[in-house]
C-alpha cells in the first residue's frame, strides 16, 4: 500500500488541487486519508482505479463510432475539395 501527496496526485490525474477538492466533495474522485493530525494522502490504488474508470475521450466533431453517428443523424464524409489548391509536385 503507497499513500500519494496532493502534488503527486496531481501529477497522476493531470488535474488541479481545486479540481480534485471539488470532484472529492461531489463523491466523484477517492477520499483522501487523514494520516496524522496536519498530514493527508491518498491510496496509489484509489486513485489508479479512479483513473481506470474515466471514458474514453474522443475527438471533438467527430462521433465515437458509425452507430453513434447514425444515432445523432451525422453523415461521415471525407473534407469537400478545394480545387484552388493544386497537388504538390
Amino acid at each position: 500500500m503507497k499513500f500519494l501527496r496532493i502534488r503527486q496526485v496531481m501529477q497522476v490525474t493531470g488535474l488541479s488541487p481545486m479540481t480534485i477538492y471539488r470532484l472529492e466533495l461531489a463523491g466523484k474522485f477517492p477520499k483522501r486519508r487523514q494520516l496524522s493530525e496536519n498530514s493527508v494522502a491518498w491510496l496509489e490504488s484509489d486513485i489508479a482505479a479512479w483513473a481506470d474508470s474515466r471514458p474514453i475521450a474522443h475527438l471533438r466533431g467527430t462521433p465515437a463510432s458509425s452507430a453513434q453517428a447514425r444515432r445523432l443523424n451525422v453523415s461521415v464524409r471525407s473534407p469537400p475539395h478545394n480545387p484552388a489548391v493544386s497537388p504538390r509536385r
